[in-house]
């Protein structure tokens, strides 16, 4: 019976441990990339937001409850298929998953569960007839708590283009912050800046 007991204690320890290390979050290092502070308005002029950009783009808000950043020299080059940063309510905006979904999707990241999500972005390329691959999911501690980083590419057929995807949350807001890139592109590297962009967010 002592043996049963021990044998019980040591599996209960176990888990304990392996629960411990999942909640180990790693940290955000100083972010690789130069950056400057943005500042810009949202189009209804209700909410201002700050964040953190590459230091020679501009900002934008198209729409209520969306900013969008871009490189000041790909728009001068015409680039085309230029990369972008999204910053987004996604309380507030409309999409083909019903709200109450989408937030029990986005707060399960919280909780290391990214399967539906992955299925939430798969629905959306199906339209386009495109699919994610090259999936990684990660926490980090950011300065207001969890950050979850989910990145991953897809292929738009009709360009002929691999895209780098970033896309990132925040646990204390219900924003996001999206990056997309030419997998090609030199110049911009979702994953070496979205993390710190969202972390940096500033909503008033």
């Amino acid at each position: 019976m002592r043996k049963l007991l021990t044998i019980l204690v040591c599996i209960l320890l176990l888990f304990s441990v392996a629960g411990c290390n999942r909640e180990k979050l790693e940290s955000l290092e100083k972010c690789p990339v130069a950056m400057q502070t943005v500042t810009v308005k949202d189009s209804d002029k209700d909410h201002s937001y700050s964040f953190l950009a590459p230091a020679d783009w501009m900002a934008v808000s198209p729409s209520a409850y969306l900013v969008r950043a871009y490189s000041a020299k790909a728009i001068t080059e015409n680039q085309d298929n230029y990369p972008y940063i999204n910053i987004t309510n996604y309380e507030k905006v409309n999409s083909l998953t019903p709200r109450e979904e989408r937030m029990r999707i986005y707060k399960d990241l919280f909780n290391n569960k990214d399967d539906d999500y992955i299925g939430l972005v798969e629905k959306e390329l199906a339209l386009v007839n495109a699919k994610p691959s090259d999936i990684k999911f990660k926490l980090y501690k950011g300065e207001h708590g969890k950050i979850a980083a989910i990145q991953y590419t897809y292929t738009d057929t009709a360009k002929g283009i691999t895209f780098l995807v970033v896309d990132c949350y925040r646990e204390d807001i219900t924003y996001s912050v999206y990056g997309s890139a030419d997998i090609r592109s030199k110049d911009f590297d979702p994953s070496k800046t979205i993390p710190w962009i969202i972390d940096s967010l500033i909503v008033k």
